[in-house]
């Protein structure tokens, strides 16, 4: 994370570990908004990905929902969300095209990570959750945003298995 500070006409950009980015004397809301652009050269890059099971659940307001929880812990978490895949399609089976592309882009290290609402919505077969399992070991960061789990984290790894062992049988 970083703040931002004016101390005596400079603007300062300093991490939260103390180091300072940049320094600008002010001089309007340009550098301002320079300074703003800037910041998200140093956040993580990350995709969020929405889903609901059918074209009918699609028209309510879950994905609208989901998509507002994962951009509140984005900011949270000085995540920048670089693109967005939606489907409205189960996640029972493989081959989901927007989960594959996704899951492709990141296997070429076109983003850091990727932010779920919720286990159950990235996945509900074996097959996709190992996917993520083996792009998490190679540094691959999966949030699920309602679940509370960050699979860079090893304590969350069991619960996050449990989560998602239990979604392959509530379909």
């Amino acid at each position: 994370g970083f703040i931002i500070k004016k101390l005596k006409g400079v603007i300062h950009l300093i991490l939260n570990d103390g180091t300072i980015l940049l320094h600008y004397y002010w001089v309007g809301v340009n550098i301002l908004l320079t300074i703003c652009n800037l910041t998200t050269k140093y956040m993580k890059k990350i995709y969020g990905y929405i889903r609901v099971s059918t074209q009918k659940q699609g028209e309510g307001v879950s994905l609208i929902e989901q998509k507002s929880a994962i951009e509140e812990f984005a900011k949270k978490n000085d995540l920048h969300i670089i693109r967005w895949f939606e489907e409205k399609i189960t996640a029972a089976k493989e081959g989901r095209p927007a989960f594959n592309e996704m899951m492709n882009l990141l296997t070429k290290e076109k983003a850091d990570g990727v932010c779920f609402h919720k286990i159950d919505r990235s996945s509900r077969n074996y097959g996709d959750w190992n996917r993520i399992n083996i792009l998490a070991d190679a540094g691959v960061d999966f949030y699920s945003v309602s679940d509370g789990i960050n699979l860079s984290d090893e304590a969350s790894r069991l619960p996050a298995d449990i989560l998602a062992a239990m979604s392959t049988h509530y379909i």
